[in-house]
């Protein structure tokens, strides 16, 4: 980390969302893996290795996410299902306050060929659709076949940060 806090090589000035400071993709690429594999396995669709991907942080709402459930109504449903199950058991995860209150916890959505697949945050992503919010999202979009990290024909990441990433991984 830097003097400032953030990682090295981010910039001070870059903005996220509602004026925080961006995260650089390496980062959000550690994050993304803390995920990879919980909800697709290999030879799925929703499944890529997170370090075969390239991370962004974005906003989604039904545009980008209406392959997830059917509907809006559809989400909502799913949701309030998932609601009664947890409270029939005597839990309590915090559901149901995602559809009132903000939802402030990023999901994180690997993106091919148009297609979303959730791989963290399926509750979040309901509530967003089923109340018309949008939702904070940890974005990954898989590199072109063959492309490796640092590979400046396949991706945009610059070699530093992808030597960085790779020597992170290997310890």
């Amino acid at each position: 980390m830097g003097t400032d806090g953030l990682a090295e090589g981010a910039s001070s000035g870059a903005l996220g969302w509602n004026g925080e400071r961006s995260i650089p993709g390496a980062v959000l690429r550690v994050w993304a893996s803390e995920h990879e594999g919980a909800c697709y396995g290999p030879g799925e669709d929703g499944y890529c290795k997170a370090s075969e991907a390239e991370w962004s942080l974005a906003w989604l709402g039904m545009a980008d996410l209406s392959n997830c459930f059917d509907s809006p109504e559809d989400a909502g449903s799913w949701l309030d299902e998932e609601i009664k199950s947890e409270e029939s058991e005597g839990l309590n995860r915090g559901w149901r306050r995602l559809l009132s209150e903000e939802i402030r916890e990023e999901v994180c959505v690997l993106i091919r060929d148009g297609r979303a697949h959730i791989w963290d945050g399926w509750h979040r992503v309901a509530a967003s659709l089923a109340t018309g919010r949008l939702v904070k999202a940890i974005v990954g979009r898989p590199f072109e076949p063959g492309a490796t990290l640092g590979d400046p024909q396949g991706s945009p990441w610059n070699q530093l940060m992808a030597d960085e990433v790779r020597q992170k991984e290997n310890t």
